[in-house]
């Protein structure tokens, strides 16, 4: 950009998507980021993950005198994504709160990371009111609910000609159960889901009640996964009827199906297992 040098890269990737970048996610600025930005000729360009903050060259060292720090609310403008992200605040109550006076550095991408961990998690929320107190907040820069908010001192931008500070947020994707259902008239013997990779084990579930009345074969993965776009896992459903016995033997299982689909992120319910609570995604493969 003519004129323009850029002072700030705020980077804010996803789990859930396939080159980390969630199309739904917009970051506002607070009115009071605004009104600074209007009065030293910043410019503020959305890219794939976030934005960059450019200065104008007129400004001088002393643009942000008059401000403590730079704020944007993020806001999600597809509420479906709430569905596929891990750990975020009950709406209208809670959000997420990332201050880079508490950023810690990023070894992988030399980034300044906004949270404490490896991806933001539940030790990132606050309740809406205080986040609004601690960041110096106007009503109106909550509008639109989001679910979290972005608090940049001005002393933590470079103050070199050149220098561009970067940050950071990780969002994880949601993890829930797997849980396959077969409905229909799957009569092979010993059937068992078999995960390619080796790294999942399928335990097999009490039987899923239909509305109608009937039920429905089911097993569950023994661990929560990753909800993903693009999902990598390679599941299948087979009959195993030489199972314990000798490796030769247990080749010879039936694949039934080749590849079973992935979770979604939706139809999700709550179940018990082994005395504590779980978020699963049900899966219906029919015959």
């Amino acid at each position: 950009m003519a004129g323009l040098r850029r002072l700030l890269e705020i980077d804010v990737r996803h789990g859930f998507y396939a080159d980390a970048a969630c199309p739904a996610l917009r970051l506002a600025p607070t009115l009071a980021t605004r009104a600074l930005m209007a009065r030293s000729g910043a410019v503020a360009r959305p890219t794939a993950r976030g934005l960059e903050l450019w200065l104008d060259d007129q400004a001088g060292a002393g643009w942000h005198e008059d401000a403590d720090a730079l704020t944007w609310s993020a806001q999600l403008g597809d509420p479906a994504v709430a569905d596929c992200t891990a750990d975020l605040g009950r709406p209208r109550e809670q959000l997420s709160y990332f201050d880079a006076d508490a950023a810690v550095l990023d070894t992988p991408t030399g980034y300044w990371r906004l949270h404490a961990l490896d991806v933001a998690s539940t030790r990132d929320l606050r309740p809406l009111a205080s986040a609004r107190a601690d960041a110096g907040l106007a009503p109106a820069d909550l509008r639109g609910n989001p679910c979290a908010l972005i608090r940049i001192p001005t002393r933590r931008l470079a103050a070199g000609a050149d220098d561009c500070t970067h940050f950071l947020v990780r969002l994880a994707a949601r993890a829930t159960v797997w849980k396959y259902c077969f409905v229909g008239a799957w009569s092979e013997p010993a059937l068992q889901v078999v995960d390619l990779a080796q790294r999942v084990r399928f335990e097999p579930a009490p039987p899923h009640a239909l509305a109608d009345g009937r039920t429905a074969l089911a097993f569950r993965s023994s661990e929560a996964l990753a909800l993903q776009e693009l999902p990598h896992e390679r599941f299948q459903l087979r009959s195993s009827p030489n199972e314990g016995r000798d490796d030769a033997r247990t080749r010879a299982d039936k694949v039934i199906v080749k590849r079973l689909p992935a979770a979604a992120p939706r139809h999700f319910s709550r179940e018990v297992i082994d005395g504590v609570p779980a978020l699963v995604s049900e899966i219906f493969v029919h015959r």
